[in-house]
């Protein structure tokens, strides 16, 4: 078994910061959600301060694998004082690897938890916490194969309905095949 322990901070002074404004009028039908009027636009910040630590725990046996991640990151326009609305929550992440025998296969799951977005300015609407969760069926290859890897991955599988700190609805539930072949 083995446990490790990483954490880091992060103290950021950025000189002409793009951050983005997204306004969003939507109108719901039978298919879902669609765009009534909807634009994004680019603003600069002459100066921005982006600060906050991340923090990681991972514990390995060989019966499986667990990540914990923690996530806060804060910013500011200096000029103004006002919050950055791009930058996103605090987040934890998990991660639960378990390999299936001596097969090249494993199951998993990454879990992803958004505390509620409160630092915004007062033009952005404070968007709600979430969680999200994915698993998957993943195959490192072995022998001759050693250089494929390929992962066949359920994304937000309960099909919560979440959004971006913008205020950008997110991908609801889909499948995704990845395959990779390194040489």
């Amino acid at each position: 078994d083995s446990l490790q322990f990483k954490a880091s901070y992060f103290d950021t002074k950025a000189k002409d910061y793009i951050t983005t404004n997204v306004t969003m009028k939507l109108g719901f039908g039978p298919q879902g959600p669609y765009c009534i009027s909807c634009t994004t636009s680019s603003i600069n910040i002459d100066h921005a301060k982006i600060w906050g630590w991340d923090a990681v725990l991972s514990y390995h046996t060989p019966l499986f694998d667990w990540d914990l991640a923690y996530n806060r990151t804060r910013g500011k326009d200096q000029a103004s004082s006002g919050w950055l609305s791009n930058i996103n929550p605090d987040t934890i992440t998990s991660r639960l690897d378990v390999p299936l025998g001596a097969t090249g296969l494993s199951i998993g799951q990454v879990a992803t938890f958004a505390q509620r977005m409160t630092s915004v300015t007062t033009a952005t609407t404070e968007q709600a916490g979430y969680g999200v969760n994915n698993f998957y069926l993943s195959y490192k290859g072995r022998g001759y194969a050693k250089n494929f890897t390929s992962t066949l991955m359920l994304s937000n599988a309960f099909d919560k309905e979440y959004y971006s700190p913008q205020g950008i609805p997110q991908e609801g539930r889909n499948a995704k095949l990845l395959v990779s072949y390194q040489w």
